[in-house]
């Protein structure tokens, strides 16, 4: 006969179901969270990334406007703009 208190085997397989959806919900959230964290990383790198790369060309747009004074720089331009 079946247990009257609710902690058979029909009351077990009946719960079951509603177990493997809250554990479906669960691991759902927890990928969510995980690739939430994995995108702000990601995005963070690229930032770095991108700060590293302007910082050194305007390094080097520094020196190379220390290095020619204006009028020699547009006195070379116009040298090698012109039509031959």
């Amino acid at each position: 006969m079946a247990e009257p208190d609710g902690s058979g085997i029909s009351a077990r397989l009946w719960r079951l179901p509603g177990q493997l959806l809250l554990a479906l919900i669960n691991a759902t959230a927890i990928l969510a969270i995980v690739a939430a964290i994995v995108t702000l990383v990601a995005i963070a790198r690229i930032n770095h990334f991108a700060e590293n790369k302007q910082l050194t060309w305007s390094k080097i747009g520094e020196e190379a406007s220390r290095a020619f004074p204006p009028r020699e720089r547009f006195a070379e331009h116009r040298k090698n703009c012109t039509v031959r």
